[in-house]
């Protein structure tokens, strides 16, 4: 067993020294690194922490890479670290104390991205103009809005108390509620819509062309619905145990 953990120690050493191990290249970009960066490296999913204040992410036509900053550059940091090809964002170093801060993260705007995942206590979660396959976002009392968005697989939404917004081009809608409300406006008809809520008010603007018989609302409220196309098609379902449900033709302007 000495001969063993001598032999382990040695390499490790030469590792260190010529700079030649990938498992040691593996174990310290794992580290948080503290500050504003902009990231150049390929990164297929971004990863957020986000407890208080609020995070945007936009989308920028003269961006490179990855711009991670924070609206208020004041007091703590917010960190960083990369894995593979996940970014992984928090608003302080692990250990420290994180402020109450809006980040803003900037990415360019002809990349399609696998995954945006955001996780929040009060924070506010935005995503603007973006390109990505899944779009995955919790918080308890902050209100998420996704504009402008292009999502070909599943945007799935869920906040306790906070207002949830969609509007965009997105495939699969999976948003839940216990007493905010829900907004969705789809540019396209999509392949499956789930909203569902406990107190408060759905407001869905869609498609004149989509089929109003392919919902189905459960409420002890009222139900309206203003859509024109009496087809059956794919079954959406918008559900809430007491608030309204509104199901309205969007207005296309010309």
């Amino acid at each position: 067993m000495k001969k063993t953990f001598a032999i382990i120690s040695i390499i490790l050493a030469v590792c260190l020294v010529l700079g030649g191990c990938t498992g040691i290249d593996r174990i310290s970009s794992g580290a948080y690194t503290e500050g504003e960066r902009t990231v150049t490296d390929e990164i297929y999913k971004i990863d957020i922490d986000w407890a208080q204040g609020g995070v945007m992410i936009r989308s920028g036509k003269q961006a490179e890479g990855i711009t991670v900053r924070e609206s208020d550059t004041d007091g703590n940091k917010l960190a960083t670290r990369i894995i593979g090809s996940v970014l992984y964002i928090k608003n302080a170093l692990p250990g420290k104390e994180a402020g109450e801060k809006t980040l803003i993260v900037i990415v360019p705007s002809n990349y399609n991205y696998r995954e945006i995942e955001i996780r929040t206590d009060s924070a506010n979660a935005a995503l603007r103009n973006l390109k990505v396959s899944r779009a995955d976002i919790e918080t308890v009392s902050g209100n998420i809005s996704v504009i402008g968005c292009d999502i070909d697989d599943e945007a799935e939404l869920e906040s306790e108390t906070g207002v949830v917004t969609a509007v965009g081009n997105i495939a699969d809608y999976d948003i839940k509620t216990k007493s905010g409300e829900i907004n969705i406006t789809p540019g396209t008809i999509p392949e499956d819509l789930d909203a569902e809520t406990e107190d408060g008010i759905i407001v869905a603007n869609l498609p004149a062309d989509i089929p109003s018989g392919s919902f189905k609302a459960k409420t002890d409220g009222n139900v309206t619905d203003k859509l024109t196309n009496k087809e059956k098609g794919e079954k959406y379902v918008f559900k809430s145990k007491t608030g309204n449900i509104f199901i309205l033709e969007k207005i296309e302007k010309k």
